[in-house]
């Protein structure tokens, strides 16, 4: 997720690291916006995480070594970062 918030704000201000390929398969633009935000952005850090963490149960061996507590400060930190991204998402498609 702060992957995302980067590249939307790195968008915003005009900095492109690389070409963002557009996708035009629907007749709506917000539907090939999304299409173009999993392709190029969700599904590599998907993958990454998949490749890293779930494959042969590697998230086992984390959960032995870091087991959970009650003061899980994931969720805050989740939320936090969903909130920013969707009001930074908000504003700037507001602002064009």
């Amino acid at each position: 997720m702060n992957f995302g918030l980067i590249f939307i704000w790195l968008k915003f201000f005009g900095i492109n690291l690389f070409a963002v390929p557009h996708f035009d398969l629907f007749v709506g633009t917000m539907l090939n916006k999304t299409l173009t935000y999993l392709i190029v952005f969700f599904l590599p850090i998907a993958l990454v995480n998949y490749l890293l963490i779930f494959r042969k149960n590697r998230y086992k061996k984390f959960l032995d070594k870091y087991p959970l507590k009650k003061n899980n400060v994931s969720i805050i930190y989740t939320f936090i970062v969903v909130l920013t991204t969707l009001l930074t998402a908000g504003f700037l498609s507001y602002k064009q």
